[in-house]
């Protein structure tokens, strides 16, 4: 998959394509954790370490995410190594 494929497939998941073009400064610090997880998996690593990964974002965005990185994982034979003290976001997803 070429690289601007990749960057657009991920920001539509992750829901930042609108603001892939703004300044850090300017962004939530929920933009901040996607984008920070946008560029964790980008390069398409072999383990991705993620510590509170969702701490910042409401629960249903929160959810969504977790299951996009657990696809993500899955479809591409990942490891994840995941840190969190809310576990109500991981039910039925391991």
């Amino acid at each position: 998959m070429n690289e601007k494929k990749r960057i657009k497939e991920i920001s539509d998941e992750l829901s930042i394509t609108n603001i892939l073009d703004k300044k850090v400064s300017i962004l939530s610090g929920g933009q901040r954790q996607r984008v920070a997880i946008a560029r964790s998996i980008i390069n398409d690593p072999h383990i991705i370490l993620m510590d509170e990964m969702v701490s910042s974002l409401n629960p249903s965005l929160a959810k969504d995410i977790i299951n996009f990185i657990v696809e993500f994982a899955r479809e591409r034979t990942k490891t994840i190594v995941l840190v969190t003290h809310n576990t109500q976001n991981l039910s039925n997803t391991f």
